[in-house]
């Protein structure tokens, strides 16, 4: 029933809170959910997807179906992929690792670790497409063209002044110099130089090593 539901664009949130009006029982839906994808991961699928129109290889994808999947996570967090890693990743390796993490959850007592729980990485995480659509199971992950290696040199050596940062502040609009004052908690009315000096203060309070004197 669950499944018939998501298939028509149905949250499993909003059929727990129908039974529970309907049959007068509190279903907790995170615990049905979990309880859901469980038995899913146990659930040989027959992936035949096909478009009506073209076949299975459609040409275009329509990104709002997959933004509910994504997720934030600091950049700082993820693995850098190995020096030889090439952007190829098995399809196939990646999903039935994820299948197993979900199991796993079913079967691991509340407050151990998941022995399969699977680390997101750029050489371990793949998108999901049929084996009908794609043209081996190994797929391009390119997420891992966007990483930036860490600056090598010690912050001494990094050419950023104070004054620098000052004229790049002088530079923006009001509205995003307050949004700056407000996420580093300093209170963001007033003037636009009101606003720089607070945030130059801040600076030198902190005392941060990345901050020249020029000489």
């Amino acid at each position: 029933m669950l499944r018939s539901f998501l298939q028509s664009h149905t949250a499993v949130e909003r059929v727990c809170k129908a039974l529970s009006i309907s049959n007068g029982v509190v279903y907790p839906s995170k615990t049905v959910l979990c309880a859901y994808l469980h038995f899913e991961a146990l659930t040989v699928h027959d992936y035949q997807f096909s478009c009506l129109k073209c076949g299975f290889h459609p040409s275009v994808v329509i990104m709002d179906a997959h933004r509910k999947a994504a997720f934030s996570m600091p950049v700082s967090e993820i693995e850098e992929p190995p020096a030889n890693f090439d952007g190829q990743v098995d399809v196939e390796a990646f999903w039935n690792s994820l299948r197993l993490e979900i199991i796993a959850r079913g079967l691991v007592e509340t407050g151990n670790p998941n022995p399969f729980a699977v680390k997101p990485s750029y050489h371990l995480w793949a998108p999901w497409i049929g084996p009908n659509t794609r043209k081996s199971g190994s797929v391009l992950n390119t997420e891992w063209e966007k990483v930036h290696s860490s600056n090598p040199n010690p912050a001494s050596e990094v050419p950023v002044t104070e004054e620098r940062l000052i004229d790049e502040l002088m530079s923006l609009k009001v509205a995003a110099v307050r949004q700056l004052c407000a996420s580093c908690g300093l209170d963001n009315k007033g003037s636009k130089m009101d606003l720089i000096m607070r945030l130059r203060s801040e600076m030198q309070n902190r005392s941060s090593s990345i901050f020249q004197k020029p000489t």
